[in-house]
């Protein structure tokens, strides 16, 4: 699935991370009542960090104006070693 990269978002983050607009919208599950509800956004945050103590890639659903929707990490994340941002979206499924 190919994404566009709409800008960074280190700001506010540790590391590096960038928010991305997929070309089909990705799911996520919306954990804000008691029922679980699968919603869909075409946005992402994918998060890079390698500093020594964390080492891990994550992506999170996210709006068009760069809010994290949840923070319960999607599909292709990478938390025991680091990945570029491009090889984590690839995990990344619709």
């Amino acid at each position: 699935m190919r994404a566009e990269f709409v800008r960074d978002m280190s700001t506010g983050f540790r590391g590096d991370a960038r928010l991305y607009r997929m070309e089909r919208p990705v799911s996520y599950t919306d954990w804000s009542s008691d029922e679980e509800v699968v919603k869909k956004t075409f946005y992402v945050i994918v998060s890079r960090v390698s500093d020594g103590y964390v080492d891990e890639t994550l992506i999170f659903p996210a709006t068009e104006d760069g809010e994290v929707i949840d923070w319960s990490e999607l599909e292709g994340s990478c938390r025991h070693h680091s990945i570029n941002h491009e090889r984590a979206l690839r995990g990344l499924h619709a």
